[in-house]
């Protein structure tokens, strides 16, 4: 006699078969919760890419995790003032104006103020808010284009190099060159 399928049998049929479909989307809601999580971690780190510089090599860590050593007058008051006010050493002078010259000992004082706040002294390369790899002490984006013009060469990496190609600037009114001399109220 054949046996009618009730209800109750028909449930017990499906049960391991439902059990193994419910475990099966766990894992896939697992699965799918960590894809999500990683692609948003990825996400996080490639928006904030800027901020995070390639290393060449070990010396190249060495170099940027230490000030840049130099025996330069103007480097060594910038690391007094970066040690007294950390990265911001107002300004209490008479202000610069863009496009107005200015004289070699208010340049000095000058980038005696924009090195701490622009790399506290250190050999630093990064992407900057707008778009442009940064160099050096004083951060500058248009080395080339500035050796060009003022016939000083050298690297922005060297400190002496970096202060000389300031110091040039600044005499030729080029302060609005550093996004920190209006941070610092030089402006």
């Amino acid at each position: 006699m054949a046996r009618k399928r009730t209800k109750q049998r028909r449930r017990a049929a499906r049960g391991p078969a439902k059990a193994k479909g419910r475990a099966t989307r766990e894992i896939e809601k697992c699965f799918y919760v960590g894809v999500i999580s990683f692609a948003v971690v990825l996400t996080g780190m490639l928006a904030h890419g800027a901020a995070f510089y390639p290393l060449r090599s070990a010396a190249d860590l060495v170099e940027r995790a230490e000030p840049a050593p130099s025996r330069n007058v103007i480097y060594r008051q910038a690391m007094v003032l970066g040690a007294r006010y950390d990265s911001r050493p107002y300004w209490h002078a008479a202000k610069l104006t863009p496009g107005v010259p200015a004289s070699q000992a208010t340049a000095d004082i000058a980038i005696e103020h924009l090195i701490p706040c622009e790399s506290m002294g250190r050999v630093v390369h990064h992407l900057d808010s707008n778009g442009k790899m940064s160099y050096g002490i004083l951060q500058f984006q248009d080395w080339p284009e500035w050796e060009r013009v003022s016939g000083i060469h050298g690297s922005p990496d060297n400190p002496d190099d970096a202060i000389r190609m300031a110091e040039w600037g600044i005499e030729n009114g080029m302060i609005d060159h550093w996004g920190c001399a209006s941070i610092l109220h030089m402006t």
